[in-house]
């Protein structure tokens, strides 16, 4: 089953009136965990941005990051025979699974995975799902008669990844296929993406426009997560400079770094680079 990624590494759901946004209830940090076999531990810390004490939970759901059709980012889950070579959904535990957070509050959440004795060498993982909602007692209810009332209330559901590295792993990335597509105010690139190894690729990718003289015209950062093959869609707006007609050289270029995550907790990989000549005008 598909489902739409309505923010990165996060899906967010509300309970609320028509019209009304409501803000983050809580922070997540980090926004990814990296456990090994070695120790199988790590931490989440998850803070109280509001007024009100919150009600937090946590619970695990296996999921990755893939595409739909059209190069878009769907969160997948569901696949039972995925699921079985890779989750940890029934080794990993969380310590606590829920408390509640007093407003301007903070928690340190332990996460353990049992040792995976049976399974090879590999890269596995599943999603933190972190659930909270104003605690029933700080819910404001308005009276607007004897025996009718109102309440708003916001629950958000966050999600991060959770990694777990067992023995020897490796990572790479091969680039099958390359298309662009010229629009009035964008150049779409479509990325036919495999990775390698027995880990997921984890990384960014820059996409740079250069004119006949080599000059970068346009340059583009976005982090890239292939777990198995994948299209990509990526989009350079034309709006920002006016470029003239001609021929121009489009590079795209895969490194396994992330401004978000340091290079430790990354499965490291050669840098992988393709170039396309575009015609515009």
């Amino acid at each position: 089953m598909k489902q739409n990624l309505l923010c990165h590494g996060a899906w967010l759901v509300l309970f609320l009136l028509p019209g009304i946004l409501a803000p983050a209830q809580v922070t997540i940090l980090p926004t990814s965990v990296f456990l090994t076999d070695q120790w199988g531990l790590g931490s989440v810390d998850i803070s109280n941005n509001t007024g009100q004490k919150q009600e937090v939970s946590i619970d695990f759901q296996f999921a990755w990051l893939g595409n739909d059709e059209d190069g878009g980012l769907m969160m997948i889950n569901q696949e039972d025979e995925i699921a079985d070579r890779y989750s940890v959904d029934e080794q990993i535990r969380a310590f606590p699974r829920s408390f509640l957070l007093p407003p301007g509050g903070s928690q340190t959440v332990r996460v353990q995975v049992r040792p995976l004795r049976e399974k090879p060498d590999g890269v596995y993982w599943t999603r933190a799902v972190i659930t909270s909602s104003p605690a029933a007692s700080d819910i404001d209810h308005v009276s607007l008669s004897e025996n009718i009332g109102t309440r708003i209330q916001y629950v958000f559901k966050q999600n991060i990844p959770v990694f777990y590295k067992k023995g020897e792993v490796n990572t790479g990335l091969q680039i099958l296929e390359v298309k662009t597509e010229m629009k009035t105010d964008r150049i779409v690139v479509y990325v036919r993406l495999r990775p390698t190894g027995n880990a997921p690729y984890n990384g960014r990718v820059q996409t740079a426009l250069r004119n006949s003289s080599g000059q970068v015209i346009l340059n583009r950062q976005t982090t890239a997560v292939i777990y198995f093959e994948s299209l990509r869609r990526l989009e350079l707006p034309l709006s920002e400079v006016p470029l003239d007609q001609g021929i121009y050289a489009l590079e795209l270029l895969y490194e396994t770094k992330r401004n978000d995550i340091p290079a430790s907790e990354l499965v490291q990989a050669v840098p992988v680079t393709y170039t396309v000549l575009i015609k515009i005008g």
